[in-house]
């Protein structure tokens, strides 16, 4: 199946039903009904470590949704514990309680990933002054500036337009690029301060950009040009 349209159209999931019109059902877990208290078990925050995957989900009277940047996607109970969207083939599957839950996030074309549950004391965001500063990516010799203004993070990049990062969890922000979205989380040193960034997104694992230092101007105040002798044209 080819399909010219992207966005609000999966052509895996229609492939799907052309299959399920034409073969003989496979055995599947029985429907299950979401109680009200399922989606208020299951909603939350959850992240991976490793690839800095996150998900957020919120419960919408009795069932269940995936929050994005967009309008909520709504998700139906397939399993006990398990739910899809009506136009994916994703599958969420919920395992443990409260704050030891994880989700694993599973389609057709993919391994399974396992994200854990945010703890609700790791939630709030520090002081975003923490923050503001230019960082350096030496593998792909771009910069990123960072400012805190009413009360938002700023990330500024050359050629792009001025985005506001959204504060997922302690340290740990989202993001979105013209190619897809991205998560972000600071590195501190042992006296507490920021000192740089890892960023991935759904398919770049995380790179790191570090702290600049900033750089007198000939005025004698600071100015953040790049990190010493690394300082090139973005591109």
């Amino acid at each position: 199946m080819l399909c010219n349209r992207v966005g609000d159209l999966n052509a895996l999931a229609l492939s799907e039903r052309v299959a399920d019109s034409y073969l003989p059902p496979a055995e599947s877990p029985a429907e299950a009904t979401a109680t009200a208290a399922q989606p208020t078990a299951y909603a939350g925050a959850y992240w991976n470590a490793q690839t800095f995957a996150y998900l957020r989900f919120v419960a919408r009277g009795d069932s269940l949704a995936l929050a994005s940047d967009d309008a909520p996607q709504p998700l139906h109970a397939v399993g006990d514990g398990v739910f899809q969207a009506d136009d994916s083939t994703t599958r969420y599957t919920f395992h443990g309680v409260d704050a030891g839950m994880t989700v694993d996030a599973k389609d057709d074309d993919s391994d399974v990933l396992r994200l854990e549950r945010i703890p609700a004391d790791q939630l709030p965001v520090s002081n975003l002054a923490d923050f503001a500063g230019t960082y350096y990516s030496a593998e792909l010799g771009v910069s990123w500036t960072l400012a805190a203004r009413d009360g938002k993070l700023h990330r500024t990049q050359w050629l792009f337009p001025t985005a506001i990062l959204t504060p997922v969890f302690a340290d740990t922000f989202t993001g979105a690029l013209s190619e897809a979205g991205f998560a972000l989380r600071f590195t501190r040193n042992s006296a507490g301060n920021v000192v740089g960034f890892a960023v991935a997104t759904s398919m770049v694992h995380p790179l790191q950009f570090r702290r600049c230092p900033p750089k007198p101007r000939l005025d004698g105040g600071p100015i953040a040009l790049g990190c010493e002798s690394e300082v090139r044209i973005d591109r």
